[in-house]
């Protein structure tokens, strides 16, 4: 039973191993001039939670919890035309470093970065059907009472 267990492990790190390879090939190397090769350490904890929840309220973007969450959606989620835009690398960069270390303030500025691009493209606020956001449509003022 402890061997099958094993087993399960082994299989979920070399999973992990090519989420990150993933990751870093569509991310770092995107330019075919530039390729590196790269020796990754699978020691990268990509199940540790964002400094909070993060749910795009338009664009293609999924809702993400973790740090595999905001590389599954940067990876699936994000046309391709859009990773190379310098505030989705930097995201990507900061995602890696977060699950390097593990610590608190690395996935803080992940999370914070993430937002940001998110902002950058407009995804953060809702989009009325006349295709202005939420916020750019002032409510209308309250009638004034005569007197």
């Amino acid at each position: 039973m402890g061997r099958v267990a094993g087993a399960q492990d082994t299989a979920a790190a070399d999973r992990d191993c090519a989420i990150e390879r993933s990751l870093l090939d569509s991310f770092l190397d995107f330019r075919p001039s530039a390729r590196r090769v790269r020796v990754l350490d699978c020691s990268m904890d990509w199940n540790a939670e964002l400094a909070y929840f993060v749910t795009p309220k338009s664009g293609p973007m999924r809702p993400m919890r973790t740090l595999i969450d905001a590389n599954r959606a940067l990876l699936d989620d994000l046309p391709f035309g859009s990773r190379r835009r310098p505030h989705w690398a930097a995201v990507a960069r900061l995602l890696l470093i977060a699950a390097e270390t593990g610590s608190t303030i690395d996935i803080r500025l992940a999370t914070d970065s993430l937002v940001r691009a998110l902002e950058t493209e407009g995804w953060m606020s809702r989009v009325r059907p006349n295709g202005l956001p939420a916020a750019a449509v002032a409510p209308a003022p309250p009638p004034r009472s005569p007197g």
